[in-house]
C-alpha cells in the first residue's frame, strides 16, 4: 500500500515516516484513528494533544508553530453524503469562513481552516479552563448552585441571541455541557466545538442533516429541521441537568421539579418553558431568554402564562388619589406595589353560577339579573362577603385599592384608563353589556371595563388618604370603577359590606 503525501503527492511505502520527496511528515494514526502526538498538520500545527473525541470528529491541543502560540485543532468528518467532493469541500469552506467572522466574548477565535488527507480541520483559540460535563462530574450528581446555573447560562445565552441574529441566522445545535467550557481566568461560559453549527437558509438543504446528543436535542432538530429555538430546548436541557445533577434522557424531558423540589419557582419555570416539546410554547429567543432570567419580576411573568385571562401587574411605584378630585381622593401620594395577577375582566355570570353550582352557596340576590344572553354579562347584585366567598374559591382575592388603582391608570397618573379626556370615550354603559365591550377602553396594562361600567368591591375598608393599608377593621367598604364621568382611576366610592345593588360586581387578583 502506497501512502500520498499531502504536500506533493508523492505515493511512500507504507512504513515511511517522511516523504522520500520533500521531505514532510508523513500522516500516523492510532489504532483508534487519532493522529499522533508530534505530527504537524499543513506544515504549521504541531499536535501536542488530544482534548476531546468523539463519533463528529476530535479535538487536539496544538502549538503554533509560525507563531509559536497554543491553539486548538477541530478535526471533523463528514456527516453528511454530498455526493460529490467538490461540492463538499466548497461548503465546508463557506462554512469555515463564516465561522471566522464570528466576534464575541464567549466565543473561541476561528483563525485558520484547511483539509488535509480528506479531513476537515478548522484551527481556533485554545480556551483554558473545563467544560461544563467534566465540574457536573465532579458535583457527582448534586445540583449546581442556582447563581452560579443562571450565571453561566445567560453568558452562553448572549452568544446565542449573537449567532441567531447572524444574517442569516447560524444555529448551533449541539448545545451540551460538553461543549460549555468555563474559562479559568474570568470563570465565563464559552461556547466551544463549532464542528456541526449551520446557517440556515430557507431553501437550504443542509437543514435535513440529523445533528446533536439525544436528551439535548429538540424533536424538530431530530426531525432535521433545526431552527433558532432549538437552541433554546437545549440551552433548557443543559440548564435542567445543572439544576438536577440528572442527564436529561431521550426527547421527553421530566419537569425539574420531579426531580428536585428544592429549586426556586424562578428557575423551574423558566427550565420548563424553555424545554417545551412544542417549538411555540417555548421562549421566543434567546433574547427573550435572557430578559427573563435577569428580571426581578420573572416568575410573575411566567405565572402569568398559567392564567391568560389575567394580566400582569409589575412591581414598582405609581401615584395614587388625586390633588383635584374630591376630598376622599386628596393628597396624592406615591406607593409602591409588589407584583400582582389581577382578572382582565369583571367576574361574570357563568364563572359565578359555576361556583354556587360546584359549592352549593346559599347566593340568591345575584340570579335576579343572570337571564338568558347574559352569560359574560358582569355579576351583580352580590355583597362584599359574597364577593370574598368566590374569591377564595377561585383561588384568588379581591384587589387592595391601591392595586386595583394601579391596573387602571399605570405609572403616568392618567385620569382614566385610556387618558384624560371622557370625551375620547364617553359611552355610559348603563345597561350590563358583555365584557370586554370596549377594547379601546383598556387600561395601560390590557385591564377591561375599569372605567364606564360597574363598580367594583375591593378588600379594603375606607379610611382617608394618604394610604396605608391594607387595614385590618372598618365599618364600610371601598368600591372602584362606576359608570359615570366622575367614575375616574382615583375615584373611592364606599360601602357597607353587606349591601347589594345592580351596579356592584367584582374582580379578583392572585399574588405574585
Amino acid at each position: 500500500m502506497l501512502i500520498p503525501c499531502n504536500d506533493c503527492n508523492f505515493e511512500n511505502i507504507e512504513e515511511a515516516k517522511f516523504c522520500g520527496k520533500c521531505g514532510i511528515p508523513l500522516l500516523e494514526l492510532t489504532e483508534d484513528g487519532l493522529i499522533d502526538q508530534g505530527y504537524i498538520l499543513e506544515r504549521r500545527y504541531e499536535i501536542i494533544d488530544i482534548i476531546k473525541e468523539g463519533g463528529m470528529g476530535c479535538v487536539y491541543k496544538a502549538r503554533d508553530i509560525r507563531l509559536d502560540r497554543e491553539c486548538a485543532v477541530k478535526e471533523m468528518l463528514s456527516v453528511e453524503d454530498f455526493g460529490d467532493q467538490e461540492y463538499a469541500i466548497r461548503r465546508f469552506q463557506e462554512e469555515a469562513l463564516m465561522l471566522s467572522r464570528l466576534r464575541h466574548v464567549g466565543l473561541p477565535i476561528v483563525m485558520d481552516y484547511f483539509i488535509e488527507n480528506e479531513r476537515y480541520y478548522l484551527v481556533m483559540d485554545f480556551i483554558k479552563g473545563q467544560d461544563l460535563q467534566n465540574i457536573l462530574d465532579e458535583y457527582d450528581g448534586k445540583p449546581v448552585e442556582e447563581d452560579k446555573v443562571i450565571n453561566w447560562s445567560i453568558q452562553v445565552l448572549e452568544v446565542l441571541d449573537y449567532l441567531h441574529n447572524q444574517k442569516p441566522p447560524i444555529v448551533y445545535r449541539d448545545l451540551k455541557p460538553g461543549n460549555i467550557m468555563i474559562r479559568d481566568y474570568d470563570n465565563r461560559a464559552v461556547l466551544v466545538d463549532f464542528g456541526i453549527a449551520r446557517t440556515i437558509r430557507p431553501d437550504s438543504d443542509t437543514t435535513k442533516t440529523i445533528i446533536g446528543t439525544f436528551g439535548y436535542c429538540a424533536i424538530e432538530q431530530v426531525k432535521g429541521k433545526p431552527e433558532p429555538r432549538s437552541d433554546i430546548f437545549s440551552m433548557g436541557a443543559t440548564m435542567h441537568h445543572m439544576l438536577t445533577g440528572v442527564q436529561p434522557q431521550l426527547l421527553n424531558i421530566d419537569p425539574i421539579e420531579k426531580i428536585n423540589p428544592n429549586i426556586s419557582k424562578k428557575l423551574m419555570r423558566i427550565v420548563n418553558k424553555a424545554t417545551q416539546e412544542e417549538v411555540e410554547k417555548r421562549f421566543s429567543s434567546a433574547r427573550d431568554m435572557i430578559e427573563t432570567l435577569v428580571s426581578s419580576d420573572m416568575p410573575a411573568k411566567l405565572m402569568a402564562e398559567d392564567y391568560p385571562d389575567m394580566v400582569f401587574i409589575p412591581a414598582g411605584e405609581f401615584w395614587m388619589g388625586s390633588n383635584s378630585g374630591d376630598p376622599n381622593e386628596y393628597p396624592r401620594h406615591k406607593i409602591f406595589l409588589k407584583s400582582f395577577l389581577i382578572d382582565k375582566f369583571p367576574v361574570t355570570n357563568s364563572q359565578f353560577d359555576k361556583f354556587v353550582r360546584e359549592t352549593g352557596a346559599k347566593i340568591v340576590h345575584w340570579k335576579r339579573y343572570f337571564k338568558a344572553g347574559t352569560e359574560n354579562s358582569p355579576v351583580v347584585n352580590v355583597n362584599f362577603y359574597e364577593a370574598e366567598e368566590y374569591a377564595k374559591w377561585s383561588g384568588k382575592r379581591l384587589p387592595s385599592e391601591a392595586e386595583w388603582e394601579k391596573t387602571a391608570r399605570g405609572t403616568d397618573g392618567r385620569r382614566y384608563p385610556w387618558g384624560n379626556n371622557w370625551e375620547d370615550y364617553p359611552i355610559d354603559t348603563s345597561g350590563l353589556m358583555r365584557v370586554g365591550t370596549y377594547p379601546e377602553r383598556a387600561s395601560p396594562y390590557g385591564a377591561m371595563d375599569m372605567s364606564g361600567f360597574i363598580y367594583e368591591w375591593t378588600s379594603e375598608w375606607y379610611y382617608p388618604y394618604p394610604y396605608k393599608g391594607p387595614y385590618e377593621k372598618g365599618k364600610i367598604k371601598v368600591v372602584r370603577g362606576g359608570r359615570s364621568s366622575f367614575a375616574t382611576c382615583s375615584y373611592r366610592g364606599f360601602e357597607r359590606p353587606d349591601y347589594r345593588n345592580p351596579s356592584r360586581g367584582f374582580r379578583c387578583v392572585i399574588e405574585c
